[in-house]
């Protein structure tokens, strides 16, 4: 079940951060950083249309998870790469905003990794494996 609320709520804060980096992409990213963020809009708008059919769509739980743990790795790296990458290559005021978008997705990457990584049968979750007592 809170693989299920991580993917909904992806999707919907990424359909916020893809839409206002498509409309206003001077606003979220500084000064000449444009071409990288409309690119970047657009791989959070596919993320969140994704996580969004998982969220509401998908009733299988084990695929909820498997999507959640996947799009948290690959979050999680993206973010620590752009970190990086903004911090050795970009200017104070650009690498400052490029500093908080990559935090956003580092903390989208732990979330879901701890999502997808909950044992479902502490939720009491339909269609999982639930261990014997003794």
């Amino acid at each position: 079940m809170l693989s299920r609320w991580y993917s909904i709520f992806l999707g919907i804060i990424l359909i916020i951060m893809g839409i206002a980096g498509l409309v206003a992409p001077r606003f979220v990213s500084g000064p000449g950083t444009t071409g990288t963020l409309v690119g970047t809009s657009i791989v959070w708008l596919i993320t969140a249309v994704l996580a969004l059919w998982f969220g509401f769509g998908v009733r299988n739980v084990r695929n909820v998870r498997w999507f959640a743990g996947i799009v948290g790795v690959i979050y999680l790296l993206w973010g620590i790469i752009s970190m990086i990458s903004a911090g050795r290559y970009a200017g104070l005021n650009a690498g400052g905003v490029l500093a908080t978008t990559s935090g956003l997705e580092v903390l989208f990457g732990a979330l879901g990794l701890a999502a997808s990584l909950v044992p479902a049968y502490w939720l009491h979750e339909e269609g999982m494996f639930m261990p014997e007592r003794a």
